[in-house]
């Protein structure tokens, strides 16, 4: 029953991948192949499952699959934005308060 929903999990996982949009967002090589590893990873686990040898799995293997999936899918499908960080914003030091305060800014 697991080893089933995992399949189900990862065929929901494989299929948002496969049917990803970039609309304009940058191309990344590396987050590329890592979203064609997982393509391949969770295309596997379907595979196995549809000819009948289901890839044996623990209770903790679905949730983290199940996990990486509503990522997936809050995404859209963007590897990028789940494996990768924005900047963050730079330390405020007090100069730019400094040099509002000279201009009359507030």
């Amino acid at each position: 029953m697991v080893a089933m929903l995992n399949a189900l999990v990862c065929a929901t996982i494989c299929l948002r991948l496969l049917f990803y949009r970039r609309d304009g967002a940058r191309h990344k090589p590396v987050m590329a192949w890592l979203a064609y590893v997982l393509v391949v990873a969770t295309g596997w686990v379907v595979i196995q499952a549809v000819f009948g040898r289901p890839i044996p799995v623990g209770m903790e293997t679905l949730v983290i699959n199940s996990v990486l999936c509503v990522a997936v899918w809050v995404t859209r499908g963007n590897v990028s934005a789940i494996f990768w960080t924005p900047k963050p914003p730079p330390a405020w030091d007090g100069i730019n308060r400094r040099k509002e305060t000279r201009h009359g800014a507030h």
